[in-house]
């Protein structure tokens, strides 16, 4: 399952039909509309349209249209933790964001089943499968969030990918990708059944 989508290279890979290769290479980021037609032996052409979404490389020098990017990510997560295992489950921003906006924070995990579940501000359930955000209206001097910790139990074995972003306030991240405003977090632990 694809989260969330983000472009990070000002380059679009190879593009591939029976053995031809085309390679497309974009100065600057915007919506650019690519139309592949092929032509067969017998002279039949048939298009297909797509809209690619560039994005300019996130860096402190670099803002998009509305304020800088933010960088954040899970912090000191081991990769695989055992029974009995305390995980500590934190995130913090490691270059600061726009002082003027303020963002919501999603943060979800993807459960060995495929299943993905949302982290809420609910303490009685916090994780849900309903789309919704962690934190709303953060400002830019909370750069640090705790976000879950537990220890592990028999029978939770498997993989779990972690992920979080900031987004613009009161934007969906999952139908709206233009709304990020830092980069995707994402962090794979293993929980061992011994």
């Amino acid at each position: 399952m694809i989260w969330l989508t983000q472009s990070f290279q000002p380059v679009i890979g190879d593009l591939r039909w029976w053995g031809q290769t085309q390679s497309l290479t974009f100065t600057d980021s915007g919506h650019y509309d690519i139309t592949l037609s092929v032509t067969d032996t017998d002279g039949i052409t048939t298009s297909h349209q797509e809209t690619v979404i560039i994005k300019a490389p996130v860096t402190h020098d670099n803002p998009n249209e509305t304020g800088h990017f933010a960088q954040i990510a899970f912090e000191n997560l081991q990769d695989t933790y055992e029974v009995g295992e305390t995980v500590v489950i934190a995130l913090i921003e490691t270059l600061p964001r726009s002082q003027t906006e303020h963002v919501d924070l999603w943060i979800a995990v993807q459960l060995p089943s495929g299943e993905l579940l949302f982290r809420t501000d609910n303490p009685l359930m916090p994780w849900h499968p309903k789309q919704q955000p962690y934190k709303t209206g953060i400002d830019h001097t909370e750069t640090h969030h705790d976000v879950f910790d537990f220890e592990v139990p028999e029978g939770m074995g498997g993989d779990y990918f972690l992920y979080a972003v900031y987004v613009k306030t009161c934007e969906n991240p999952i139908s709206n990708d233009l709304s990020h405003r830092s980069n995707l977090a994402d962090k794979k632990i293993t929980l061992v059944n011994h």
